[in-house]
């Protein structure tokens, strides 16, 4: 059935990227079910950390679409939404703030009526700025390159609504970013009234304006820097410093709202800038490590603020477009458990389902089939496993069967689900110290964090401990803690990781975090017996399962494949 809706998100800056990481996760496990998604990222700062993982997470997902996901599956919403993901630069190819007023293909009368203007508006510091790395901070500098530019930044974007349009879908738009920052406060508004009369005009007709909505996350000050400098400084290649003041986020989110509250007012023709605007904040202020402000170190933790943003995003996607609202969070300080979540029990089973399956990947099938050492290398009792020999290596070996090619089928998956799993155990990391270095995480000692420390305690949604062991062991198998470890020291810890992971499996989730619903505990053993039943010696035949999983009957390696990823799912389901 041809979808109805045109689904569009709009991400800015750095805060967006965090935000479309886990709206990424919340594609893959199914929290938001939907046929396709159009991304636009926005952001000058291309070196930006964040942003790579969230590119990376978003090409990982397109690969484990095209490599395991079944048409006919009775698991639909497994990474299901077709994502198109595009970028746009703000910045327009400048270095500095001043290359604007030269540039002509900004609609000035004059260059140099441009350039006093600039001087008369902006400060020498703003005027030099390197907007190349970003805004950092400075609403008034990104919002001229806005108005500059919005033509040509969302030239694609636009394209592609409008197709939807003729083909006659309603269209939802949703922007996130923060507006304490500089590229979401200089275009969340801007963007959304730029939209509006460019794929609406002006008409004031009901049966056209209900054909779209636009909704918006205004995310608030929710983490600060770092105790000893509430001043972050980026080192400029011009030795200038440009200086992000975290104690100013406050007054800068006052006289942003303020301004927000004027633009979004209905006129007379009853246009507003948001259909639906949420804005979500959080009075903590957690330190979540040394911050950077730009470029490929700007490697953030990530925080709820940015769970409930995303969650934002599919609780817009999921209203009636009829629908209209202003909304205000503040992220509490208590606790928070699965039932502070949108449609928590929903929430609960797509997000707990896909950790299990992902340590499961990692820790059952990964490595019964592989030796970490030597990743492509298949063990040697494999051929003995049940499910290796119903899924893979069949009654007959496939036709198409390579041993030194059979690692390279299964590499997509396990780096997504090392993604899933680092997603979760940074949030229980106590400073970004630690994420850079991992091998300082001192995994046993973890719960005894003095009250000093800047780990947000009431994230932990799953086992804590058991999140993090299999973290460490993703790092160990990627090479990623320090030299000084020997590889008799990373073996004798992966195996001990490994031994806590499969022993406490059951205890992935703690039940006082959603106690509506009767959990069942289960251990690996049991998804390995499970996974062994719904091969080909499946004795319930259940049809639902077997409509994907006897396509094990194909002897290509690739659909061997395709279905163990897809039995491993379900047998994790609860």
């Amino acid at each position: 059935m041809r979808e109805r809706f045109s689904y569009n998100l709009i991400l800015l800056g750095g805060t967006g990227a965090r935000c479309g990481e886990i709206f990424v996760h919340m594609c893959a496990n199914g929290y938001l079910d939907v046929k396709s998604v159009n991304i636009l990222y926005i952001d000058s700062d291309t070196k930006n950390g964040n942003a790579d993982y969230f590119k990376r997470i978003i090409k990982l997902y397109d690969k484990c679409r095209e490599s395991y996901v079944i048409k006919e599956s009775p698991i639909p919403c497994f990474f299901k939404p077709k994502i198109n993901l595009m970028c746009a630069n703000p910045v327009q190819g400048a270095k500095t703030f001043r290359d604007i007023a030269s540039n002509p293909g900004i609609n000035v009368r004059g260059i140099n009526s441009a350039s006093v203007l600039m001087d008369a508006l902006y400060s020498e510091e703003e005027r030099e700025m390197k907007i190349s790395e970003g805004f950092f901070a400075h609403p008034n500098v990104g919002a001229a390159l806005f108005a500059a530019n919005m033509d040509s930044i969302l030239e694609k974007f636009v394209k592609i609504v409008s197709i939807a349009q003729k083909d006659m879908k309603k269209i939802k738009i949703f922007l996130a970013g923060s507006i304490f920052g500089g590229t979401g406060a200089s275009s969340l508004p801007t963007i959304s009234r730029y939209l509006k009369k460019k794929l609406f005009g002006d008409s004031d007709n009901k049966h056209i304006c209900e054909q779209m909505q636009v909704g918006g996350c205004m995310v608030l000050p929710y983490f600060g820097f770092s105790r000893d400098d509430l001043t972050a400084k980026m080192y400029s290649e011009e030795e200038e410093d440009i200086e992000i003041e975290s104690d100013k986020f406050a007054t800068k989110t006052k006289a942003a709202i303020e301004y927000y509250k004027y633009v979004d007012g209905e006129d007379n023709n009853g246009f507003r800038v948001f259909d639906k605007l949420y804005i979500i904040g959080h009075d903590g202020k957690d330190v979540r490590g040394s911050y950077e402000t730009a470029g490929n170190r700007q490697k953030n933790l990530p925080h709820i603020v940015e769970f409930y943003s995303a969650m934002s995003c599919v609780t817009f996607f999921e209203s009636d477009i009829r629908e209209k609202g202003h909304y205000f969070a503040t992220v509490s300080e208590k606790q928070i458990s699965w039932l502070d979540l949108y449609q928590p029990a929903k929430c609960f089973f797509c997000f707990y389902i896909m950790m299990r399956f992902a340590i499961v990947m990692k820790s059952l099938i990964i490595e019964e089939l592989f030796d970490y050492r030597q990743r492509n290398k298949l063990k040697e009792h494999a051929s003995e496993i049940p499910w290796y020999f119903d899924f893979i290596d069949g009654k007959e070996k496939s036709s198409d069967f390579d041993e030194d090619k059979l690692y390279n089928k299964f590499e997509n998956i396990s780096k997504y689900c090392s993604e899933y799993i680092r997603w979760f155990a940074e949030l229980n990391i106590c400073n970004i110290e630690k994420a850079s270095t991992p091998d300082k995480i001192d995994i046993d000692t973890e719960e005894n964090d003095d009250n000093d420390s800047d780990v947000v305690k009431y994230i932990q949604f799953f086992s804590k401990k058991l999140i993090l062991k299999q973290f460490m062991n993703n790092l160990i198998t990627d090479g990623l803690l320090d030299d000084k470890y020997t590889d008799e020291i990373n073996e004798n810890i992966y195996t001990e990781n490994l031994d806590y992971i499969r022993r406490h499996m059951k205890e992935l989730e703690d039940t006082s975090f959603f106690t509506d619903l009767d959990i069942e505990k289960i251990s690996m053993s049991d998804i390995w017996l499970r996974l062994s039943n719904l091969g080909f010696n499946y004795y319930e035949k259940d049809d639902n399962i077997l409509k994907n999983i006897q396509r094990a009957n194909d002897k290509s390696m690739d659909e061997s494949i395709k279905n163990l990823v897809n039995a491993v799912y379900i047998a994790c389901m609860i």
